[in-house]
């Protein structure tokens, strides 16, 4: 058997390669070590080529796979039981895999001389004549590829931690009679420091800095606060935040942190395209990050997430704000808390839902959608204030919130929430607040990384209040309408720009709209 060596300078596919090799051991009749090519994934060998899950006898190279396995037991296949034979080969593929071959049969020369004819042994030196090219450039890539390896091991800090972070630089207007805001342009980042020591659990060193302070809008109201003011406002000084996250079981996996634990962190949210923990690769308010009753707390925290099934998730957690604080009516069981219950199920991949329950008490002053600080990060400070009431008394609030998400196609996401908070001002009365909102996503628009999304709803409203003296306030929903535009300029670069309306500031119609307007550039490492 003749076999042809000009190969064409492209790509083949392993079906003639198993006919080459095939080719190759009937000519020097020697068993085969194996046939196996430079893959990324592992090989196993199969004992007879029936076991193939994509081969059939119609295929052309059916006879020279099962020689190679019946006659020679070298037939290697993929862990899934596909052979896989119109993957594409290039030359250096296809030169390793007759590197090997070639190597076994030299191996078997020595012992088994008398078989081999001198025409065979002509054949196998035109062969390894003919891809020695391809072999030295292979073994110059290994080298250069040890080289490189050695120098990153000789430079990094540790063996066990990885840094990745991600910097936001933003410039932000505001519009709207009454609106007392110039132009300003605010930085913030986030530096964390990723350490694994089992491989399968995670610790998180965070690191935070900047000085993105929030907006003085009419009413002093949160609504419109950009995710890069989330805690984001240190005065350049640096705040320092651990967290470890490891599992018991295959099922049950265990988070702690030690300040600022907020429910998000460690609480399927189901808003996939827009939720990023406020690190500024998505949406670019808070409002549209998750469902606003996620902001009721943060600290100290415990958190157990059990997996009931392959589709349904239980969490519970625990968050004390003043837990580091050892002073009376402080810690961890004496003071502020969040205690979180949520039941997430996932029937299928484009579509999930969860029902949530939080607990949570706030000291006198306190209560707000602030992460466990009385800042309003969410929401209008008729809400966050309990209309003036919460400076007065202290709040034991009960939320409930629904929300869900659902990928039409791969180019277009639904998602939605609604969220009610019962909140009692303790020897006072009782109050209701309210939020919803819907959301539009789409991933990859106009190239891939970027996103588009839009969201319409309700950020948290006062629609209820029962105290003595029946005090007044607006009723009105405090409406947010919000578009923006990622652009993802690089791997490490987004640009997004991003419009805000609100119709009704304060949850107040007659107050005058406010239009909001930023360009956030993210720089991802």
């Amino acid at each position: 058997m003749q076999i042809n060596f000009g190969l064409p300078r492209q790509k083949w596919d392993r079906f003639t390669m198993a006919a080459s090799v095939w080719g190759l051991a009937l000519t020097a009749n020697l068993p085969l070590i194996s046939t196996a090519v430079a893959q990324n994934e592992p090989m196993e060998e199969m004992n007879s080529v029936s076991e193939l899950a994509d081969v059939r006898p119609s295929d052309w190279a059916y006879s020279a796979l099962q020689g190679l396995a019946d006659r020679y037991g070298c037939l290697l296949a993929y862990p899934d039981g596909t052979y896989k034979g119109n993957q594409a080969l290039t030359r250096y593929q296809f030169a390793a895999g007759v590197d090997a071959c070639l190597n076994a049969i030299q191996t078997q020369i020595a012992s088994a001389v008398s078989e081999i004819s001198s025409q065979d042994l002509q054949q196998m030196q035109r062969l390894q004549e003919e891809f020695a090219a391809e072999l030295a450039t292979m073994r110059a890539r290994v080298d250069g590829l040890e080289v490189r390896t050695a120098e990153l091991e000789g430079q990094q800090f540790s063996a066990t931690t990885k840094l990745v972070g991600t910097a936001i630089f933003s410039v932000t207007d505001a519009w709207g009679d009454g609106t007392d805001m110039e132009p300003s342009f605010q930085e913030r980042v986030r530096l964390l420091f990723n350490s694994s020591f089992t491989g399968n659990d995670l610790l998180i060193s965070f690191i935070q800095v900047g000085n993105s302070d929030l907006f003085n809008l009419p009413g002093e109201t949160g609504e419109g606060t950009l995710t890069s003011q989330v805690l984001g406002d240190t005065d350049n000084e640096v705040a320092l935040a651990m967290a470890y996250v490891f599992p018991l079981s295959e099922q049950l996996k265990v988070s702690l942190v030690t300040n600022t634990g907020v429910l998000s962190f460690f609480t399927p949210t189901v808003n996939p395209y827009f939720d990023d923990l406020d690190d500024g690769t998505t949406s670019i308010s808070t409002f549209a990050q998750h469902n606003p009753i996620y902001r009721l707390g943060a600290g100290a925290a415990l958190a157990l997430n059990y997996k009931v099934s392959d589709s349904l998730t239980l969490t519970g957690g625990y968050s004390a704000s003043e837990g580091p604080t050892p002073e009376p009516g402080k810690g961890l069981f004496n003071g502020n808390y969040a205690a979180i219950g949520q039941l997430t199920w996932k029937p299928a991949e484009p579509f999930a839902i969860g029902l949530t329950y939080i607990n949570s008490y706030f000291g006198t002053g306190d209560f707000a959608y602030g992460f466990g600080t009385d800042l309003s990060y969410v929401g209008t400070d008729v809400a966050n204030t309990l209309n003036g009431l919460r400076d007065n008394f202290p709040v034991v609030a009960n939320s409930y919130g629904v929300q869900t998400a659902l990928a039409l196609n791969p180019k277009v996401a639904l998602s939605g929430w609604v969220g009610l908070t019962k909140a009692r001002l303790i020897g006072l009365g009782d109050a209701d607040i309210w939020t919803y909102a819907v959301g539009l996503a789409l991933p990859d628009l106009g190239k891939q990384g970027n996103l588009g999304g839009l969201i319409v709803g309700s950020a948290p409203t006062l629609r209820g209040l029962d105290v003595p003296g029946s005090p007044s306030f607006n009723h009105d929903w405090a409406y947010h309408v919000e578009g923006f535009y990622k652009y993802q300029a690089t791997d490490h670069i987004s640009v997004t720009p991003g419009l805000i309306w609100l119709p009704a500031p304060n949850q107040d119609q007659d107050n005058p709209d406010v239009f909001m307007g930023t360009l956030r550039t993210t720089l991802s490492f």
